[in-house]
């Protein structure tokens, strides 16, 4: 499985770096509270739930605190993803002011560390920004004007009217370190992701065709009324997670065909479902709907994008030349 080309959609920068590489930056007390925790998540005690296991990115954040931290480790995971056999990779972060030195230079530490990461690879690597649902208009506004500087490709409009990734020069002329889109994400339940981003940005995101990726139906508390106004407000080209989708929001979702990135092993672990079989992306994906096998978080899930692969083989009782196609049709739905 290793040896396929694989294509990783949905994937945390601090939830992916290598265990190996923050064992060499942490103190003894540091990485044991972060295994721990990660140990902790799988046991599933009463004390964790979906909301608990957002506590893992505290942790690494404690060790990974400084921009030349953030750019090491950013090239220790695209190495990784480069040996586990991903070709591309779509990276989620959230802007940070480490020590002060500002926005930007977290970015362009991410960007630094992709080239470092990538040289010498087939692996080719973008950023999404991600937006939390309760950030404030500053930092949005902060996310947005760095967007636009660093933003890559764009989308194009299909021939149903729905705007798609455009895949015609993959892989070979994508550049790496280009920002490719906007991600709302965190804790469901932070707060309604409608009109976190203002009205007059996404207007300007929609003329320059900047793609939505929403995390949505990955907390059984989320309301049907919350689901609805996030998906007409962004009008998201890729939905994280979907496992608990309204009947409406799924009218929205499937009649578009809007792909589901389907995260197996997290969603165990976060509660989202009490096996990986029940997650119903999997039945979709049998029908031939458009899934995307991703990782979210491969150091907190202990997971690699082989790994998913191999559970979704088992579970679809698929061969290795159809989990090959699977990842060949994610290329579809890049954002660049």
């Amino acid at each position: 499985m290793e040896t396929i080309e694989k294509t990783d959609l949905h994937i945390h920068l601090g939830g992916s770096f290598p265990m190996s590489y923050l064992e060499t930056i942490s103190t003894p007390n540091e990485i044991q509270q972060l295994k721990s925790f990660i140990q902790k998540m799988k046991e599933k005690g009463e004390t964790m739930d979906y909301h608990a296991c957002f506590g893992a990115f505290s942790l690494v954040s404690k060790i990974v605190n400084n921009n030349s931290k953030i750019e090491n480790g950013t090239a220790a995971l695209c190495q990784c993803l480069a040996a586990d056999g991903v070709t591309y990779v779509e990276i989620r972060t959230s802007l940070k002011n480490l020590n002060e030195e500002g926005h930007e230079a977290y970015l362009n530490a991410i960007f630094s560390g992709i080239r470092k990461g990538c040289a010498n690879t087939k692996l080719r690597a973008a950023i999404l920004l991600s937006v939390k649902r309760n950030s404030s208009v500053e930092f949005v506004k902060e996310t947005w004007r760095l967007c636009k500087l660093h933003f890559g490709y764009g989308t194009v409009v299909c021939e149903d009217g729905f705007e798609s990734a455009k895949p015609t020069d993959y892989p070979t002329v994508l550049d790496c370190a280009k920002v490719v889109g906007i991600d709302i994400s965190d804790d469901a339940l932070l707060g309604n992701g409608e009109h976190v981003i203002p009205l007059a940005v996404m207007q300007e995101m929609r003329s320059m065709h900047v793609p939505v990726a929403l995390h949505i139906g990955e907390c059984v508390e989320e309301t049907p009324e919350q689901q609805m106004n996030e998906l007409n407000y962004y009008q998201p080209l890729r939905i994280g997670h979907g496992v608990f989708l309204c009947d409406e929001a799924k009218q929205f979702v499937y009649s578009r065909r809007l792909p589901i990135e389907m995260c197996l092993s997290s969603a165990v672990i976060a509660h989202m479902v009490t096996s990986a079989g029940e997650h119903p992306a999997i039945a979709l994906l049998l029908d031939n709907y458009p899934v995307l096998i991703c990782t979210d978080d491969p150091l907190i899930f202990e997971t690699s994008n082989t790994k998913e692969c191999e559970l979704a083989a088992a579970l679809c009782n698929v061969s290795i030349a159809d989990i090959a196609r699977f990842q060949q049709n994610s290329k579809k739905y890049i954002f660049h």
